[in-house]
């Protein structure tokens, strides 16, 4: 019945100042996961810790944020949007904070580096937890207040925000490092806890749901199985993708390191750009359905994978990371309007968790897997990507992909295969 009301009265328009607000709350949050990237392996030599070590307090947060983001979405259908995303960045700020001064007393000498590494990896593992609530809150946020037909354009300006964190990351990570090595981490820090508060103060809640009976997980799992699995698929792939290009691009073009760094951190740059692009200049624009964007997006990720095989000097693989960006700027707006479309309104933080969470498991798995797969064979990373991309193609002509018309046109745990 609540999914009836739902569907039956408009939801409230977002205002400019509102959509600004939850593209910065998911801006801010992906920039601090490059911040990461770029700042902890200069930070753990210092500190005397291994690369495994430093792989470690990366792979921990992402557990911890992939078991949390399930539990995030559903608080955020009982308390409320807005409550789990101020929560979500105050932990972020909070926690930051807690991450660098641990890190500053072990440079001090203040702490042994044994006990150090305990606590850096202990706040790690709290920040993932916490501010795995912003993603999926967002989410639901965004699909309380658009309609079925607005749906897909609202999740890619959403979407968009990550690929804007995804750029910002670097660059302040090069921009402001002459400040201090922790300077950047202190700046997102601060810019996680103002964006908290300001969202607090200026952001509605949305109208609530009526409430339903109580679905257990698995029988939503039962109908948006596929959109997790290529959720995890894709975060596999780009994860990969990230890790393994700046070996292949020493090895290939003989750099050093500064160069390395340098010229990766520009196919970034490319995949970045080029997904923004994709999500606001054509998705948001037109509002292509969840059906077109799956289906043009995943062998475009394939593609760009196959062709990073096939070339063997920077211009080329700068436009193979570009087309790679394209196609998944156009996949991961496309698999997060499908599961929202099956899902009743009242359900959708849940829903938004299980997305995140299976994005997450993606993140923990695909670095471990493509430095051991380059170890083996260079070119095994982007042939496996390459794959994964031809293999999800072929499941989505199997699907029976939601158009928005169809929004809540099926009982939920209906099969999703065509």
């Amino acid at each position: 019945m609540s999914a009836t009301i739902a569907q039956a009265t408009p939801p409230p328009k977002l205002s400019r100042w509102q959509l600004a607000l939850l593209f910065s709350a998911l801006m801010i949050s992906a920039l601090g996961q490059t911040l990461i990237y770029a700042i902890l392996p200069p930070v753990g030599r210092e500190l005397g810790l291994s690369e495994l070590q430093v792989g470690m307090v990366i792979t921990f947060s992402a557990l911890a944020a992939f078991v949390f983001a399930l539990v995030w979405g559903r608080l955020s259908d009982r308390w409320g949007r807005v409550w789990v995303i101020v929560a979500g960045l105050a932990g972020y700020g909070l926690f930051t904070l807690a991450f660098v001064a641990t890190i500053e007393a072990g440079m001090a000498g203040v702490m042994s580096v044994p006990a150090t590494y305990a606590l850096m990896l202990a706040s790690r593992m709290a920040f993932g937890a916490v501010a795995s609530a912003v993603g999926p809150a967002a989410q639901a946020y965004v699909v309380d207040v658009t309609t079925a037909s607005e749906r897909t354009a609202g999740l890619a300006v959403m979407n968009a925000a990550y690929g804007v964190g995804m750029v910002l990351g670097p660059v302040m990570a090069g921009v402001l490092v002459f400040l201090g090595l922790l300077a950047p981490l202190y700046i997102a820090a601060g810019m996680a806890l103002v964006c908290a508060v300001a969202v607090r103060v200026h952001l509605r809640e949305p109208a609530r749901h009526l409430p339903a009976t109580d679905t257990p997980e698995f029988r939503m799992l039962a109908t948006i199985w596929p959109y997790m699995l290529i959720a995890s698929m894709l975060a596999i792939s780009l994860s990969i993708s990230q890790q393994v290009a700046p070996f292949y691009l020493q090895d290939m073009l003989a750099l050093g390191v500064r160069d390395t760094v340098a010229k990766t951190g520009a196919a970034l740059v490319c995949l970045a750009l080029a997904a923004i692009f994709v999500q606001t200049a054509l998705v948001s624009r037109y509002r292509w359905p969840p059906r077109l964007l799956l289906r043009a997006g995943l062998p475009l990720i394939a593609a760009g994978n196959l062709l990073i095989l096939a070339v063997d000097d920077l211009p080329l693989f700068l436009v193979s990371f570009a087309v790679l960006g394209a196609g998944f700027g156009l996949a991961i707006p496309g698999y997060s309007a499908a599961a929202s479309l099956l899902v009743p309104a009242d359900k959708q933080g849940r829903m938004a968790g299980l997305l995140a969470a299976g994005l997450l498991g993606g993140f923990v798995i695909g670095p471990v897997s493509g430095a051991a797969l380059y170890q083996l064979q260079a070119s095994l990373p982007y042939l496996l990507n390459g794959v994964l991309g031809v293999a999800l193609a072929v499941l989505t002509l199997t699907l029976r992909i939601p158009a928005p018309r169809d929004a809540i046109a099926r009982p939920l745990g209906g099969n999703p295969l065509g």
